[in-house]
């Protein structure tokens, strides 16, 4: 499965890197909502994840022009703004599903997530990360992002 990590925090795309590609996903990392959306013409994602304070051009802007464009690859929005307005706007602009930050990586990929393949690609069978049994700390892999944190290991 083709993931697209569309993040301008360093540190927290490289910690979502490293959790997808330990559970055996194939990752690309964009810094900003421009570089996003040109990875999205030029590439195919089975999902996308989606900061929404981005530089040059919002999350929400991205997720807006995916949907008017007719994409329909599943979006999981995951960003520090925790506002239900902004919870709610968000899954009503085509979001499946929405995180805030910190987050827990075993979260991400619950099968109770609302980021099933419901908008028709047919690409996936139900929960897009279904099956996926996230690691845990004493698994070795770090399982929780703080806002702030140095060891990411």
């Amino acid at each position: 499965m083709n993931v697209l990590v569309v993040q301008d925090e360093a540190q927290i795309a490289s910690f979502l890197k490293r959790g997808l590609e330990a559970e055996g996903f194939a990752v690309r990392v964009a810094c900003d909502g421009a570089e996003g959306l040109r990875l999205t013409r030029s590439s195919r994602f089975d999902l996308i994840i989606l900061d929404l304070l981005l530089p040059s051009v919002s999350g929400e802007e991205v997720l807006a022009r995916l949907r008017e464009g007719g994409s329909n690859v599943p979006v999981i929005v995951l960003t520090a703004k925790d506002a239900v307005s902004d919870r709610v706007a968000n899954l009503e602009a085509g979001a499946d599903d929405y995180l805030t930050k910190p987050f827990s990586f075993a979260e991400l990929l619950a099968p109770g997530s609302r980021s099933s393949a419901h908008r028709g690609s047919g690409s996936i069978d139900g929960h897009l990360l279904r099956g996926r049994k996230p690691r845990t700390a004493h698994e070795g892999g770090a399982d929780r992002w703080t806002i702030g944190r140095a060891d990411l290991s």
